[in-house]
């Protein structure tokens, strides 16, 4: 059982062997994501395969 979330979905994709990982963005900011310690962060620095972020209604759209 993965430690963290971000460890978690990282499992997920390599038992599923996904093509590609889909994530929603709760809208926290660039800033914060690239050099904060966010789910999404750690997904973007440590998974292998491409990862395609989605923006909540919270963050912009709708």
């Amino acid at each position: 059982m993965a430690e963290s979330p971000a460890a978690g979905l990282r499992q997920a994709v390599e038992e599923l062997s996904a093509d590609v990982l889909v994530l929603l963005d709760p809208g926290h900011g660039w800033v914060a994501k690239l050099f904060g310690d966010s789910v999404i962060d750690e997904v973007l620095r440590h998974t292998q395969v491409p990862v395609l972020l989605l923006a909540t209604q919270e963050n912009g759209l709708g």
